[in-house]
Formats: C-alpha cells, sequence, structure tokens
C-alpha cells in the first residue's frame, strides 16, 4: 500500500489515493465502460452456463472436469457419467430447457 502523505498525527489520509495500492492498471481496466463491459461478459457467461450449458451437459451425460496442464493452461476434459438423477431435478426454465433438448433429438432427424 501507498505511504500516506502528511503528518503522522492525522489518522485520515488527505485523499483516497493516499491509501490506494500502486499496483499499475492494465489498460483495459483504466476505463470504466470497459470495466463495466467485462462485469456484463462475466455475468452472461455465468447465467449462459448455468441455464444452458450445465443443463446440456446434464441431457448429454457429460460431466465437465476442469483441471491444468503442465505448462499452467486451464483444460477442461469431459467426463462420460450417467446423470438421470439430476435431470429429474430439474426444475422451472432449466426442466423446460432439457424437455426443449429432448423434443430437438426426436424432430431434427424426421425433418431431415
Amino acid at each position: 500500500f501507498a505511504i500516506r502523505s502528511g503528518s503522522g498525527n492525522s489518522p485520515a489520509a488527505s485523499s483516497p489515493a493516499d491509501v490506494l495500492p500502486r499496483a499499475p492498471l492494465t489498460a483495459w481496466m483504466r476505463s470504466t465502460r470497459a470495466m463495466e463491459r467485462f462485469r456484463n461478459e462475466v455475468l452472461l457467461n455465468g447465467v449462459m452456463e448455468t441455464n444452458f450449458r450445465a443443463v446440456i451437459a446434464i441431457f448429454e451425460d457429460r460431466h465437465p472436469l476442469w483441471g491444468f496442464k503442465e505448462n499452467g493452461t486451464l483444460v477442461c476434459r469431459q467426463l462420460p457419467v450417467p446423470r438421470q438423477d439430476e435431470l429429474d431435478q430439474l426444475e422451472g426454465w432449466r426442466r423446460s430447457f432439457s424437455l426443449l433438448l429432448e423434443a430437438a433429438d426426436v424432430l431434427i432427424p424426421l425433418l431431415q
């Protein structure tokens, strides 16, 4: 952390910048709009994962397993695991989406 300016007698700093860390910010973090865009992207990705990708993985009896390679990069492997119990426990929108996936499995081959 930064050293507070002014005399040592005053408990309060003269400005918020005096107590903030002096770590350098990357260029995209300097713009408030860029940070808001990044936050929105992270939130949207979380919604997509929870409501769609996770349901698709349950429907296809896959379980994602995350890990690291030797060089430190993140890798996702798909393990085949029976997940019928999890599919039966889905409720609300997620249950509706799983039923839509089942309907698509039946209808798409018929339409081709």
